[in-house]
């Protein structure tokens, strides 16, 4: 069973959640960032209704007895009520009774909250701190597997651009392997914000794009090359070009593999056209 359908199941045993109301928490699949301050007010609404529903049968319950008992007193003599309710007054007639019944009714306020009934609900009904770690087991598990999408997602791009760089490796396949695996390990620990394109941008501890000297966004793929040419060497790739890429003295021109080369390449232009057919050969 998935992670929302053991939600589901969890919330009609516990507050009754209705499936047209479970539904309302997602949002494209996702639950939305209220869903627990939307559940959490539902929950206090019903505990507050139970409250009030216990409220008017104890108070409904108790002026009836206080009507009974003023009828019983009122056809009583005078002096039988003081002397049996020990009542040390003066007063008379219908202000004695006055008395006798606001003596009567002093009574100790009922504690609904240790009436049988809401003890009963209270039982069946998820506490706040438990309510809080089922939350935050939810948003842990949810984190996690974020982040094994998002590290898995770079673990398959950083491979593909390192492989496409021609690294020199181990000639026995599995050592091979072994060293592609401790490289991606290396380039895959660090945070990004995955494009579609898969070029993806880094972050800084703070959340923000990292940036180079010329304010340009640092991207994945130029990161994952830098990284690689502090470790291993390179078989010599033949230079990237077509009939149309060529520099104006007629030589092909060699494009940049990534963006460290691309600046290099671009600084060392003498002339707005030289730079423009650098620029749209680069981003072809």
């Amino acid at each position: 069973m998935d992670e929302k359908k053991l939600l589901q199941k969890l919330l009609k045993t516990t507050i009754s959640l209705k499936d047209d109301e479970f539904a309302s928490l997602y949002e494209d699949d996702k639950l939305k960032e209220d869903a627990f301050d939307i559940l959490k007010a539902k929950d206090a609404a019903r505990i507050a209704g139970i409250n009030e529903a216990h409220k008017n049968e104890l108070t409904k319950v108790f002026d009836a007895g206080a009507k009974k008992a003023k009828a019983e007193e009122l056809s009583k003599f005078e002096k039988e009520i003081k002397t049996t309710f020990e009542i040390d007054t003066d007063l008379m007639g219908v202000d004695l009774i006055k008395e006798l019944v606001a003596k009567k009714s002093k009574v100790e306020p009922v504690d609904v909250k240790k009436h049988p009934d809401y003890l009963k609900l209270e039982k069946e009904t998820i506490p706040v701190k438990k309510f809080e770690d089922l939350k935050f087991e939810f948003d842990s598990f949810k984190q996690t597997k974020e982040k094994e999408k998002v590290t898995e997602t770079l673990m398959r791009d950083a491979r593909e651009v390192f492989l496409s760089l021609n690294p020199v490796l181990n000639k026995d396949k599995v050592k091979a392997e072994n060293q592609v695996q401790t490289f991606l390990e290396r380039v895959t620990t660090t945070s990004v914000l995955l494009q579609e394109d898969r070029n993806h941008l880094l972050l800084n501890v703070d959340g923000k794009r990292k940036e180079d000297a010329h304010g340009n966004p640092i991207k994945f793929n130029s990161f994952v090359t830098e990284e690689a040419e502090k470790i291993f060497d390179f078989e010599k790739q033949k230079a990237k070009g077509s009939a149309g890429n060529k520099n104006e003295d007629g030589t092909p021109m060699t494009v940049p593999t990534n963006d460290k080369e691309y600046q290099e390449a671009f600084v060392k232009c003498t002339s707005d056209k030289e730079r423009k057919e650098l620029f749209d050969a680069y981003n072809k």
